[in-house]
């Protein structure tokens, strides 16, 4: 396990929150395959054992006990156990969350084990049961408790658009599917349902799928404030509310980039390699893209 990663790269941090703001759905309500937690209980039972109070300086704690043995949830990662963004990221969520806190991620692993342990009210889209069960296994080894954890076992694409009676939420992360358009898709159905002044957080900068659309759509909307960041990931304060889908003319700071005639040539040489060498290719530099971003 490396948990060398997190003194690399600037971070910037804006740790201004309002409480939690409850929508008028449930969290166990909306979802036809969604595994609720099995135990029953108040949030303060997940602190039992640790003497917590639910206070960030609780929530830091919870994240350096996790970050110390982390749940072994993907076998493939490059330390043998699960793929993670930066200490500080975590660390920057726990400053953005309260007990209570209604908070959906695409993918699932230290993240989803924290939101648990720190009592939010949390859904993690992820279609794996083998995941769940190592997740819920783990929890349950750090007498985390999880009557709030909800997964969804099918693929974002298919739960977020189910998800109308949602109601509003505090935080999302959004680390599940990298390819095109997979982080768009996440963004448009899962961050739609943020609440004025909650946040989005995006992981895997370093990935084209990610950083193409935060640089080419999300940092030039006013209605996003960037409000943390560090090479590996980026969070945004949302200024608005409701449905994302609008006119083009409501916009304006969308002008889209149009290739140049170098752009174009490049792309026609491109084309003339068969397209199974071109995936293999970009396969192996993509995996190489997230081994050289993990801490």
């Amino acid at each position: 396990m490396d948990q060398g990663g997190d003194e690399e790269g600037d971070c910037r941090l804006d740790l201004a929150i309002g409480p939690p703001h409850h929508g008028s759905g449930s969290a166990g309500e909306v979802h036809g395959c969604c595994r609720p937690g099995r135990r029953q209980g108040r949030w303060a039972s997940t602190f039992t054992g640790m003497d917590g109070d639910g206070s960030e300086a609780q929530r830091l704690a919870i994240v350096a006990r996790v970050l110390e043995s982390p749940p072994a949830v993907h076998p493939s990662a490059p330390n043998g156990k699960v793929w993670r963004t930066d200490r500080r990221c975590y660390e920057f969520m726990a400053s953005q969350v309260r007990p209570g806190s209604r908070t959906l991620e695409t993918g699932a692993g230290v993240s989803t084990v924290l939101f648990t342990a720190w009592g939010c009210r949390h859904i993690a889209v992820v279609p794996s049961p083998a995941e769940e069960m190592i997740i819920r296994e783990y929890c349950a080894e750090m007498d985390f408790d999880t009557s709030l954890l909800t997964f969804d076992l099918r693929p974002s694409e298919l739960a977020l658009p189910g998800m109308t009676e949602l109601g509003e939420l505090d935080l999302m992360f959004i680390d599940g599917a990298h390819s095109f358009p997979m982080p768009i898709i996440d963004w448009f159905y899962g961050a739609g349902h943020l609440r004025k002044g909650g946040v989005v957080v995006f992981d895997d900068l370093p990935l084209p799928a990610v950083s193409t659309f935060l640089n080419s759509f999300v940092e030039r909307d006013d209605r996003w404030q960037q409000i943390g960041s560090s090479p590996k990931w980026r969070a945004y304060r949302r200024l608005s509310e409701g449905s994302l889908a609008e006119h083009e003319f409501q916009q304006p700071f969308f002008q889209g980039d149009q290739p140049n005639v170098r752009t174009r040539a490049i792309r026609i040489l491109k084309d003339l390699v068969p397209l199974s060498i071109r995936q293999e290719l970009a396969r192996s530099e993509s995996s190489s893209r997230r081994h050289r971003s993990q801490p």
